[in-house]
């Protein structure tokens, strides 16, 4: 019965219902930032080269 009250009060209320509580926005949390280390574009030494 309460919940069925509860429903008749919210609904025959007339006023719109309480917003509910403004939920926590998640701000996303910088990671480290990890600098790039320029890594010289070479062969890889375990690809064998072909000497002339």
């Amino acid at each position: 019965m309460n919940f069925e009250l509860g429903l008749d009060s919210g609904s025959s209320c007339g006023c719109p219902p309480p917003p509910p509580p403004p939920a926590p926005i998640p701000v996303p949390v910088p990671c480290p930032v990890r600098v790039p280390v320029p890594v010289p574009v070479r062969i890889p030494h375990h690809v064998p080269q072909p000497y002339p």
